[in-house]
């Protein structure tokens, strides 16, 4: 285990279990980044339907869940712009879509359509960009997952290792063979202590535990590749996400949102939209 600066990445408690949220009556489901609309007004939609493709840096977006599209209508977006949104009336019944199964002998499948997997289940970064994109354009570089979240006082990344961790470690060593990694490391923060304590119960020879120090943003992605010798740094949350996608079929339908509150943080997990 490697020990990087002095000082604590503030986390004193556990992350907490998320909390599931049901969706609400209507769903909003914005094309803020240029999505094209795969369906219409009237339309039906099953749960982890494709309702929207992407191009370049967007990737498909899906539906939260079942019912039908209500409207296509202009609506207020992040940063006060106005963009197309779908907008889904939910029937309560969270039918899936077909394509949402299990998939058997994912392993003896080519990295091409592995990472086709990625790209269709529309995992992003932090920065927006395609999960699937990144790990392409980075063959043989390190990875390392961080449990760590870049904004102060965030835990998503520490409940993914808490409550996901079966997927979240399927999903390291699926990446790890597509990006072709020689050096695999899993990073929390020196605060984290039960993270650490979990992390130590999946880590071993072929993977390294780093504790990492120091005032925020300690958890910033490009600090922690710093820190470890240029490896590409991907977070918890969207590594176990990519495990759901290549083994179950399920693609980014729901999130896990932090509410940071003076008695401490809250976790929900909600379903894709607004």
């Amino acid at each position: 285990m490697r020990q990087y600066e002095r000082g604590l990445y503030v986390r004193r408690a556990p992350a907490p279990r998320p909390v599931v949220l049901p969706a609400q009556q209507r769903v909003l489901v914005p094309l803020e980044w240029g999505e094209t609309a795969l369906v219409s007004a009237g339309e039906p939609v099953r749960l982890g339907q494709r309702v929207a493709d992407g191009a370049g840096e967007m990737v498909p977006l899906h539906a939260g869940v079942s019912g039908e599209v209500a409207a296509i209508l202009p609506h207020n977006c992040a940063g006060g712009r106005r963009c197309p949104t779908l907008v889904l009336e939910n029937d309560g019944r969270n039918r899936p879509d077909p394509s949402i199964r299990p998939r058997a002998l994912l392993d003896s499948l080519p990295d091409e359509q592995l990472l086709g997997f990625l790209y269709e289940a529309g995992i992003r970064l932090p920065d927006g960009k395609p999960l699937a994109a990144a790990v392409a354009a980075e063959e043989g570089r390190p990875l390392a997952v961080s449990a760590m979240d870049p904004e102060p006082g965030a835990c998503a990344g520490e409940a993914a290792l808490l409550y996901d961790g079966e997927a979240l470690f399927s999903g390291i060593w699926l990446l790890a063979r597509l990006l072709k990694a020689e050096r695999v490391s899993f990073v929390v923060g020196s605060g984290q202590r039960e993270a650490i304590r979990a992390a130590k119960r999946w880590t071993g020879d072929r993977m390294e535990l780093c504790v990492a120090g120091g005032p925020s943003p300690a958890g910033h992605p490009k600090r922690l590749s710093a820190l470890l010798g240029g490896a590409l740094v991907l977070t918890a949350p969207a590594v176990a996400a990519s495990a759901h996608a290549c083994y179950e079929g399920i693609p980014v339908i729901r999130e896990t949102v932090c509410v940071c509150r003076e008695g401490g943080q809250a976790l929900f997990d909600v379903p894709l939209g607004l």
